[in-house]
């Protein structure tokens, strides 16, 4: 089995992603970034599935 890569980056800030420390609540200027983070995961979990259970 090889790695599977995510070629996103996100790179967050405990000062300004983050309210009080402890809530994640990332930037307006994150949010595009995010979801393409998220989704790439998500595409790699559901086909990575099979694999996982073998």
């Amino acid at each position: 089995m090889q790695l599977a890569a995510v070629h996103t980056q996100l790179h967050l800030s405990l000062k300004t992603d983050f309210e009080a420390y402890t809530t994640f609540w990332p930037t307006e200027h994150h949010e595009t970034t995010l979801q393409q983070l998220l989704t790439e995961v998500t595409t790699l979990t559901d086909a990575l599935a099979s694999q996982r259970q073998a």
